[in-house]
């Protein structure tokens, strides 16, 4: 018999203040169902012209994030911290092991894998030091992983090229990896719900999980925390890899002028594009936006909804809203396929705007060995993202 699939559970964040605070940063209420991964295009223009405020700030607070990651970033790699510590494998690595250390002791690195596992950590909701916490050991980390492995490796195009395959191939992989089980996580539950009102045992009360924490079971019967640690950590340097593949095929190897110019044989096109301009970024970052918007994705790169939510329905939640109806090869394929899509549409945007508000601009607003810069983008990236109400979903 057919057991038709519950719709998909998700309550809405609850607001810290009273819901008649005129408070900008909470005023944000994404939407409680997702756009449904088989909707058509007409229904995905429909979903965004309905949530509209609700996509304009999860774009908003995108960008915010973008410019105070670049802020945190350059102040560990090319001044701050590198004043007073030269570029070196050791400065990497001390970066690496802190940046974990603090994400794993503040329960977040999961969460910041784009993995579920990651619990409240024992801190209180909307813990000030959890966030800045989390916010500057994932860019540590990140930056670490970043430089190491784009310095030490032989820097060729086909390596970069490389890298943003594997890189997307893992990513999407372990997404559809998690989509699947939550997949199986409905349709067992739908199961079990059927067959408890049939004998009338729980009635037709909705099954939620209680577990103060996700698990991610893997068609196993008890949860597996270190493998799915081991999952987080390829998240991790596959996220990595194609920041890196994308940051040099967008922003290097086509053009001149560049720091890689020692590797002019390997550029594109040989290099005939000139010297980048700033409005050579904009058609990334329209594209990249155009994209997550059409996938339905924006929302959840923008952090318009939350990551660490528990009672997620049931157990487990994946990154990305996966297709309903139970697990098959041929929904698990679209699943890959749109995962790719949208990844490489983020970090293509991520790479143009990074450069864009970094490099690019840096004649107006200073380069990024400007300590004064450097800040002004940490405190003003945060203060914006805080305005847009997404503050905790990105830093958490």
């Amino acid at each position: 018999m057919e057991v038709e699939l519950p719709p998909r559970d998700r309550p809405r964040p609850v607001s810290p203040v009273p819901e008649d605070s005129s408070c900008l940063a909470y005023e944000l209420t994404p939407p409680e169902d997702p756009l449904p991964f088989e909707a058509s295009f007409d229904e995905r223009v429909t979903y965004a012209r309905l949530h509209r405020a609700a996509h304009l700030r999860a774009a908003a607070s995108l960008h915010c994030s973008i410019v105070a990651w670049t802020g945190l970033w350059d102040l560990v790699t090319y001044c701050g911290l590198a004043s007073v510590w030269r570029e070196s494998v050791s400065r990497n690595v001390f970066l690496i092991v802190v940046g974990g250390i603090l994400q794993w002791h503040l329960d977040v690195l999961h969460s910041n894998g784009l993995i579920p596992g990651s619990g409240d950590g024992g801190f209180p909701d909307h813990s000030w030091r959890r966030a800045l916490g989390s916010f500057a050991s994932q860019t540590m980390c990140t930056a670490g992983l970043y430089n190491l492995m784009d310095d030490r490796l032989p820097r060729t195009a086909a390596r970069d090229a490389l890298l943003a395959c594997l890189g997307l191939f893992f990513a999407a992989f372990i997404d559809t990896l998690v989509a699947y089980c939550e997949m199986r996580a409905r349709r067992d539950s739908a199961y079990t719900r059927a067959a408890f009102e049939a004998t009338s045992e729980l009635g037709t009360a909705p099954i939620r999980s209680t577990r103060a924490e996700w698990d991610l079971r893997l068609g196993g019967r008890e949860p597996r925390p270190r493998l799915v640690l081991a999952i987080a950590l390829v998240s991790h340097v596959a996220q990595v890899c194609i920041w890196i593949g994308f940051d040099n095929l967008w922003n290097y190897w086509p053009y001149s002028g560049s720091d890689l110019d020692d590797h002019a044989g390997d550029c594109f096109w040989g290099c005939r594009l000139g010297r980048r301009a700033w409005y050579d970024q904009l058609p990334a970052v329209a594209i990249g936006l155009l994209l997550m918007l059409f996938t339905g994705t924006l929302l959840m790169f923008g952090f318009a909804v939350d990551r660490l939510d528990p009672d997620a329905f049931p157990h487990v939640r994946a990154w990305l809203e996966p297709p309903s109806g139970a697990p098959s090869a041929s929904r698990l394929v679209l699943a890959f396929l749109r995962s790719v899509v949208a990844m490489a549409a983020y970090y293509a945007h991520l790479s143009a705007f990074w450069y864009l508000v970094d490099e690019d601009c840096a004649g107006v607003v200073g380069g990024p060995d400007s300590d004064a810069r450097n800040v002004a983008y940490v405190v003003l990236g945060l203060a914006a993202l805080y305005s847009t109400g997404c503050f905790w979903n990105d830093t958490m």
